[in-house]
C-alpha cells in the first residue's frame, strides 16, 4: 500500500513541474480538508483539518477519528477509544515554473485523549501529546479552489510505549 501512495506521489510531482499554469492570488488563505490518517499504532480513520495557507506557510489545526483501535503492549491486550487532535505549522516551497505544487515541511503538536480499555473493564482515562515533524507535497488545481496533499508525520511519542507516526491523504477546498 505505501509502495503504491510513494509512486502516485511521484508521478504526482512529476506532472505538476511538467505543467506551466498560470495560478490566481486573489482566493482566500483559509482552507479545509478532509481525508485518511494513518496513525501508527492508534490505527488509520477519517481525518479532517483547518488550514491558513499563505504562499510559503501552512498551519493546520485538525482531528481524527480513533476508534476502537486493538492495541497490545506484550502481555496485555487492549482497545483504545479517543481522539487525536494536532496543529501543524510547516514551511512550504513552490516551484516559480509551476507554483501549484508545494513541498515542505514542518513541526507539529499530536494529542491524544481517550481511554484504554480491557476486555470487561475500562482500564484508565488519558490524555498524552507528543511533538513530531511532518514533510508535505501537495497539488492546487488552476484557479486554487481545490487541493489534494500527502503527509508523511514522524518522531512522536505517546504513552511511552507507542507512536503516531504515518502518511495522512487529504482532498480539499479552498474559500
Amino acid at each position: 500500500m505505501r509502495v503504491l501512495l510513494c509512486l502516485a506521489l511521484i508521478a504526482t510531482v512529476a506532472l505538476a513541474f511538467a505543467q506551466e499554469p498560470e495560478v490566481s492570488s486573489d482566493r482566500s488563505p483559509i482552507r479545509v480538508k478532509a481525508g485518511w490518517a494513518d496513525l501508527g499504532d492508534f490505527g488509520g480513520n477519517f481525518t479532517a483539518a483547518a488550514e491558513y495557507a499563505l504562499p510559503e506557510w501552512l498551519f493546520t489545526a485538525g482531528w481524527a477519528d480513533v476508534s476502537s483501535v486493538a492495541m497490545s503492549n506484550g502481555a496485555d491486550q487492549f482497545t483504545f477509544d479517543g481522539n487525536y487532535w494536532f496543529l501543524e505549522g510547516d514551511y512550504t516551497y513552490r516551484p516559480k515554473h509551476n507554483p501549484r505544487i508545494y513541498v515542505g515541511g514542518g513541526l507539529g503538536w499530536y494529542d491524544l485523549q481517550g481511554h484504554f480499555v480491557r476486555p470487561s473493564q475500562l482500564t484508565a482515562s488519558s490524555s498524552d501529546g507528543s511533538f513530531g515533524a511532518n514533510v508535505v507535497v501537495g497539488f492546487e488545481s488552476d484557479d486554487q479552489s481545490f487541493f489534494g496533499e500527502l503527509r508523511w508525520v514522524f518522531g512522536t511519542s505517546h504513552f511511552n510505549d507507542f507512536d503516531s507516526d504515518g502518511l495522512r491523504a487529504y482532498g480539499g477546498w479552498r474559500f
